[in-house]
């Protein structure tokens, strides 16, 4: 779970590619991690309201630098 988090930290929403690293890395199936990114994000949407959730994804985004919020997206 710390991985995950720290994960979700820096990229709430992992491609395809980060899910079946996190899967083999913790021996389980990549859609096993898509529902824990899912359900992370929706307990972060009922914790924070959808204005700070959107405003908390966009520090997100602009902390990182153009090539990793390309290689995320």
């Amino acid at each position: 779970i710390q991985i995950l988090e720290r994960t979700f930290k820096v990229c709430p929403n992992p491609d395809e590619t980060q899910r079946a690293h996190h899967g083999r890395e913790l021996g389980v199936q990549p859609q096993q991690i898509k529902f824990w990114f899912k359900n992370r994000r929706a307990q972060m949407r009922r914790c924070l309201g959808l204005t700070a959730w959107q405003a908390w994804d966009e520090q997100v985004d602009n902390h990182l630098s153009d090539s990793e919020n390309d290689e995320i997206h």
